[in-house]
């Protein structure tokens, strides 16, 4: 839903794409870190990287390619997002991308940075309920408890 809203600002030419990008990158940490127990809104994109990969181990559902892959765009994302936050562009620089003076690909790389960290988010959404099932799994079955598909205990 944060997203979206940002997304919107953008097209209504509500938000300079400093803001935008610095805001994205925010809500893609804050994601990180409510989900993952992860500091991701305190760390650098060096100290994401090197314990983003732990946090991933830690799910059973994916192979390690996906969770690598993951973690390599979570990181290209962090990047981007910090190469546009802190670019050298000036605020008429900023403007042009929305008044078509400057190449027109950042409405595009706008929404396809939300695109990209709307995958993201469902992944990990998923990996996380599946996570949620297994546990529940295994509890029932030390229980003694037969359980099929999703009605563990």
């Amino acid at each position: 839903q944060e997203l979206a809203i940002l997304l919107r600002s953008w097209e209504q030419q509500s938000i300079a794409l400093r803001e935008l990008s610095h805001k994205l990158s925010l809500t893609l940490r804050s994601f990180l870190e409510a989900t993952l127990n992860f500091p991701a809104t305190d760390s650098t994109v060096r100290e994401i990287s090197s314990g983003l990969p732990g946090s991933f181990n830690r799910f059973r559902t994916g192979s390690q390619a996906d969770k690598d892959k993951l973690g390599a765009e979570i990181i290209e994302l962090l990047k981007h997002c910090d190469r546009l936050s802190f670019s050298a562009q000036t605020e008429t620089e900023s403007e042009n991308y929305h008044t078509g003076n400057t190449v027109q690909t950042s409405d595009n790389s706008v929404s396809n940075t939300v695109k990209r960290i709307e995958v993201i988010v469902r992944t990990v959404v998923r990996w996380l309920a599946a996570e949620e099932v297994a546990i529940k799994h295994a509890a029932a079955a030390s229980n003694g408890i037969s359980v099929t598909g999703n009605d563990a205990v």
